[in-house]
């Protein structure tokens, strides 16, 4: 069974728990030097965090019948996961948010901390996400506007 139709076929709890678990997989490797439990903990809640956020998004763009947006947005947040190879982006985005950390005077020192940092890393990285996300809606508005 290929990847694509093994999400399609998962619950939609299962379906966002493994893609955000696989989207989370480059964090936790950078953030592999982090010993304590504390540390570790604060970043499991901080992915979790992004879990539910991600799962409530898909749940209220299903109940408004929006399909096509929960299938966009599955998609880019699926391709997110094939991205990590590029290092690149995870990087800025880990740059980004000590960056931010810093303008408000935080540190990544402690439970809280850690825990900033992990969201606002997954906030950048929405970011890529949202890219994937225009893309798809402008290609599927032009292929339709064309295919008339």
């Amino acid at each position: 069974m290929r990847l694509p139709n093994l999400i399609s076929s998962l619950n939609i709890y299962c379906k966002w728990l493994l893609i955000i678990a696989l989207n989370a997989i480059s964090g936790f490797f950078w953030g592999a030097h982090v010993t304590s439990f504390n540390s570790f903990l604060s970043m499991v809640c901080a992915v979790f965090t992004w879990y539910i956020i991600y799962l409530s998004l898909d749940i209220y763009l299903l109940q408004r019948s929006r399909n096509d947006f929960s299938r966009k947005l599955r998609i880019s947040a699926s391709a997110r996961i094939f991205l990590q190879i590029l290092i690149l982006p995870d990087v800025y985005a880990g740059m980004g948010a000590i960056f931010t950390l810093q303008l408000f005077n935080m540190h990544a020192n402690d439970f809280f901390g850690i825990y900033f940092l992990t969201m606002l890393t997954g906030l950048y990285l929405s970011f890529y996400c949202s890219i994937i996300f225009l893309s798809l809606y402008t290609i599927d508005k032009t292929r339709k506007k064309f295919c008339r």
